[in-house]
Protein backbone atom coordinates (compact mmCIF):
# COMPACT_ATOMS: atom_id res chain seq x y z
CA UNK A 1 0.00 0.00 0.00
CA UNK A 2 1.29 3.47 -0.87
CA UNK A 3 0.20 6.67 0.86
CA UNK A 4 0.92 9.83 -1.14
CA UNK A 5 1.37 13.01 0.87
CA UNK A 6 1.00 16.48 -0.64
CA UNK A 7 0.56 20.04 0.58
CA UNK A 8 0.10 23.61 -0.54
CA UNK A 9 3.04 25.94 -1.15
CA UNK A 10 3.32 27.20 2.44
CA UNK A 11 4.93 24.04 3.88
CA UNK A 12 7.60 21.54 2.85
CA UNK A 13 7.28 17.84 3.59
CA UNK A 14 10.07 15.41 4.44
CA UNK A 15 8.45 12.69 2.32
CA UNK A 16 5.85 12.53 -0.41
CA UNK A 17 5.24 8.80 -0.22
CA UNK A 18 4.87 6.21 2.54
CA UNK A 19 4.94 2.50 1.75
CA UNK A 20 3.33 -0.06 4.06
CA UNK A 21 3.62 -3.82 3.57
CA UNK A 22 3.43 -7.04 5.62
CA UNK A 23 6.74 -6.23 7.38
CA UNK A 24 6.00 -2.65 8.51
CA UNK A 25 2.20 -2.26 8.47
CA UNK A 26 2.05 -1.42 12.22
CA UNK A 27 5.16 0.77 12.44
CA UNK A 28 4.37 4.52 12.36
CA UNK A 29 6.16 6.49 9.65
CA UNK A 30 6.82 10.17 10.31
CA UNK A 31 6.03 13.02 7.96
CA UNK A 32 8.02 16.09 9.03
CA UNK A 33 6.40 19.39 8.08
CA UNK A 34 8.37 22.64 7.81
CA UNK A 35 6.86 26.09 7.24
CA UNK A 36 8.35 27.86 4.22
CA UNK A 37 10.10 31.12 5.17
CA UNK A 38 8.97 33.81 2.75
CA UNK A 39 9.00 37.61 2.77
CA UNK A 40 5.25 38.03 2.39
CA UNK A 41 3.42 39.71 5.27
CA UNK A 42 0.35 37.51 5.61
CA UNK A 43 -0.18 37.09 9.34
CA UNK A 44 -1.05 33.77 10.93
CA UNK A 45 -2.43 31.46 8.23
CA UNK A 46 -3.12 27.82 7.44
CA UNK A 47 -2.00 25.17 4.99
CA UNK A 48 -2.74 21.49 5.04
CA UNK A 49 -1.37 18.14 4.05
CA UNK A 50 -3.49 15.81 1.95
CA UNK A 51 -3.26 12.04 1.56
CA UNK A 52 -4.27 9.53 -1.07
CA UNK A 53 -4.02 5.77 -0.69
CA UNK A 54 -3.39 3.22 -3.44
CA UNK A 55 -3.24 -0.50 -2.78
CA UNK A 56 -3.97 -3.86 -4.33
CA UNK A 57 -5.90 -4.56 -1.10
CA UNK A 58 -9.43 -3.39 -1.94
CA UNK A 59 -10.12 -2.46 1.70
CA UNK A 60 -7.31 0.13 1.66
CA UNK A 61 -7.34 1.28 -1.97
CA UNK A 62 -8.84 4.78 -2.17
CA UNK A 63 -9.30 4.89 1.61
CA UNK A 64 -10.33 8.35 2.82
CA UNK A 65 -7.72 9.92 5.09
CA UNK A 66 -8.14 13.17 7.00
CA UNK A 67 -6.03 16.15 6.04
CA UNK A 68 -3.67 17.57 8.63
CA UNK A 69 -4.20 21.29 9.19
CA UNK A 70 -1.01 23.28 9.71
CA UNK A 71 -1.19 26.70 11.35
CA UNK A 72 1.73 28.88 10.30
CA UNK A 73 2.87 31.82 12.42
CA UNK A 74 4.19 34.57 10.14
CA UNK A 75 7.66 35.87 11.06
CA UNK A 76 7.51 38.82 8.64
CA UNK A 77 6.77 42.23 10.07
CA UNK A 78 5.59 45.30 8.24
CA UNK A 79 8.16 48.05 7.80
CA UNK A 80 7.93 51.02 10.13
CA UNK A 81 5.86 53.96 8.99
CA UNK A 82 7.74 56.47 6.88
CA UNK A 83 9.07 59.27 9.06
CA UNK A 84 12.07 61.48 9.71
CA UNK A 85 14.13 60.54 12.73
CA UNK A 86 15.76 63.48 14.56
CA UNK A 87 18.57 62.84 17.04
CA UNK A 88 17.63 66.03 18.93
CA UNK A 89 14.49 68.09 19.14
CA UNK A 90 15.90 70.87 21.35
CA UNK A 91 19.28 72.64 21.15
CA UNK A 92 20.50 75.14 23.76
CA UNK A 93 22.69 77.82 22.10
CA UNK A 94 24.17 81.06 23.34
CA UNK A 95 24.14 84.16 21.17
CA UNK A 96 27.47 85.16 19.70
CA UNK A 97 28.85 81.98 18.16
CA UNK A 98 27.69 78.97 20.11
CA UNK A 99 26.71 76.12 17.78
CA UNK A 100 25.11 72.72 17.95
CA UNK A 101 23.96 70.04 15.62
CA UNK A 102 21.50 67.21 15.21
CA UNK A 103 21.26 64.22 12.89
CA UNK A 104 18.42 63.47 10.51
CA UNK A 105 17.67 60.05 9.07
CA UNK A 106 14.76 58.15 7.57
CA UNK A 107 12.86 55.45 9.46
CA UNK A 108 13.09 53.02 6.52
CA UNK A 109 14.66 52.62 3.10
CA UNK A 110 12.92 54.79 0.50
CA UNK A 111 11.75 53.51 -2.89
CA UNK A 112 13.03 56.73 -4.51
CA UNK A 113 14.93 59.87 -3.59
CA UNK A 114 13.68 61.90 -0.59
CA UNK A 115 14.60 65.58 -0.29
CA UNK A 116 14.24 67.32 3.07
CA UNK A 117 14.31 71.12 3.13
CA UNK A 118 15.71 72.65 6.32
CA UNK A 119 14.87 76.22 7.32
CA UNK A 120 14.99 78.40 10.41
CA UNK A 121 13.96 81.75 11.73
CA UNK A 122 16.27 84.77 11.54
CA UNK A 123 18.01 84.04 14.87
CA UNK A 124 20.05 80.99 13.74
CA UNK A 125 22.20 80.11 10.75
CA UNK A 126 22.12 76.66 9.20
CA UNK A 127 25.02 74.70 7.70
CA UNK A 128 22.67 73.06 5.18
CA UNK A 129 19.30 73.89 3.73
CA UNK A 130 18.64 70.61 1.97
CA UNK A 131 19.25 66.93 2.76
CA UNK A 132 18.86 64.22 0.12
CA UNK A 133 18.32 60.55 1.01
CA UNK A 134 18.13 57.55 -1.28
CA UNK A 135 18.39 53.77 -0.94
CA UNK A 136 22.20 54.00 -0.63
CA UNK A 137 22.30 56.45 2.31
Amino acid sequence: MTVSVSSGSEVELSVTELVFDASNWSIPQAVHVTAVDDVIIEGSHFDQTAHSVTSLDAEFDGLAVSNVSVQIVDNDVPPPAASLVLSETTLLLTEGGSSGSYDVSLSRIPSSSVTVSVSSGSEVELSVTELVFDAAN
